[in-house]
């Protein structure tokens, strides 16, 4: 399954707001994070030739001109949007609800949404965790879940971070 981009609610974002005329490339937009269009639903607003004409003229009844109508992509959104697609396909696809294998996710075999992480470690060993570095060093050191040699190095830069 190819990558997707979504608006992250959890971050800051931007409202767009106003009146949407007829064949407004910007019609479909509720939304912006990190430069990126996003409609109602949360979803990146595609680019398309509906939606990304040339700038062109938009003229009153009488012949003057009432404002210029710019496309909604831009080589610079381009570059975001696919800087963006590269840094979700090299991290992966990240599980966000369902059973956590916590000796998987030390080997680096799978990665979780920090929150499932935290909410299933309070359910199986009832603690709250804050921070990665501290689930980590729990993980191995207290509860002996994977030993130090197996865990990956991702993982142990946590706690090497966490030490510095």
């Amino acid at each position: 399954m190819a990558a997707q981009i979504r608006l992250d609610r959890s971050r800051y974002f931007s409202e767009v707001r106003g009146e949407r005329t007829a064949n407004d490339p910007h019609a479909d937009v509720h939304f912006q994070q990190d430069g990126l269009p996003f409609d109602a639903e949360g979803n990146l607003v595609d680019e398309s030739e509906e939606n990304s004409p040339a700038r062109h003229k938009v003229l009153n009844p009488d012949g003057s001109l009432a404002y210029w109508r710019d496309p909604l992509w831009n080589d610079e959104m381009r570059m975001r949007r696919d800087a963006k697609l590269r840094r979700l396909e090299r991290r992966g696809e990240v599980v966000q609800s369902g059973d956590v294998d916590f000796s998987a996710w030390l080997r680096g075999e799978i990665e979780y949404d920090q929150k499932l992480l935290f909410r299933e470690a309070k359910k199986k060993f009832g603690r709250v965790f804050a921070r990665l570095e501290d689930l980590v060093e729990d993980l191995v050191y207290s509860r002996g879940i994977l030993p130090e040699k197996e865990v990956a190095e991702s993982r142990m830069r946590l706690l090497d971070g966490a030490a510095a």
